[in-house]
């Protein structure tokens, strides 16, 4: 599957974001301007997709403690792709 948009609300700094992509994406900005949280996007799609896989970064066992964490901070998360 080729991710050709990402569209993101609600996900750690981002309030809402909208980004084309391409067959190679470069990422590049100061310090904490988010870039590590926009490819905690795919991570998390990757972890829901293998749920067996995961390991998440805070103290929680299961990708829907994950999702309740995240969501209890921020309100509702919406990816699309």
């Amino acid at each position: 599957m080729i991710v050709r948009n990402l569209a993101v609300k609600n996900w750690r700094n981002f309030q809402h974001i909208n980004v084309s992509l391409r067959d190679r994406q470069f990422i590049v900005g100061p310090n904490a301007s988010g870039k590590s949280n926009l490819l905690d996007i795919f991570r998390f799609l990757r972890d829901i997709a293998k749920p067996e896989e995961v390991v998440c970064k805070r103290p929680l066992r299961t990708v829907e403690e994950c999702r309740k964490y995240a969501a209890l901070l921020l309100g509702v998360i919406l990816i699309s792709l």
